[in-house]
């Protein structure tokens, strides 16, 4: 288990074996079951105990992301109670999403386009071997998931692995990726999306 605070969230990682006896794996199925909500709050306590994470929040949302290699991400973002809205968090690191054919990549980019907040976030797109890599900036933690699990056949959010794919992958579309296949996709106005 590795747990890090980022921005003022708790960012636990587990693997496959780690997610299975603490039993977050009931958690993807059924969030609402109490063995599941007794699985994140120990989760959380652990998690605390283990960075000496300072919160006064008593209500946590809670984020799940898949990781390729197994097991899972989990985000405790603690929220504020009082009337004051705080902006959403963002992914701030690369997000790398592989897609073993261009229909995944051309879908993707069109449902990123199609949402103005993710309209032009930094993307690029690369091509190796008839596999395409959409490397993208800024999301935030819902498109993320929508992405990892409605279009991409592989996710990873990892430098190392960006770096990769900027070595050794040819990059056919540097810049604004998803502004320009988007609007190539897209048959309406793009001010009309909003």
């Amino acid at each position: 288990m590795t747990v890090r605070v980022v921005d003022g969230q708790l960012k636990v990682t587990l693997t496959e074996t780690e997610t299975v006896r603490f039993n977050i794996d009931r958690v993807f199925f059924d969030r609402v079951c109490e063995p599941a909500k007794v699985a994140l709050t120990k989760l959380l306590r652990l998690a605390v105990i283990k960075t000496d994470f300072k919160c006064s929040a008593t209500v946590f949302q809670i984020e799940l992301y898949p990781v390729f290699e197994g097991g899972c991400e989990v985000w405790f973002i603690p929220q504020n109670t009082s009337s004051e809205v705080k902006p959403k968090a963002t992914v701030q690191k690369c997000c790398i999403f592989e897609f073993f054919c261009s229909e995944g990549l051309l879908a993707a980019c069109e449902a990123l386009y199609h949402d103005p907040k993710t309209r032009y976030c930094r993307s690029a797109v690369y091509l190796k071997n008839g596999s395409y890599r959409l490397a993208v900036s800024g999301l935030d933690p819902s498109a993320f998931r929508s992405i990892s699990l409605n279009f991409s056949d592989r996710t990873v959010s990892s430098a190392a692995f960006a770096a990769e794919t900027a070595e050794h992958w040819k990059c056919i579309c540097p810049k604004n990726a998803v502004a320009v296949i988007g609007a190539a996709l897209s048959h309406t106005d793009p001010e009309g999306l909003s």
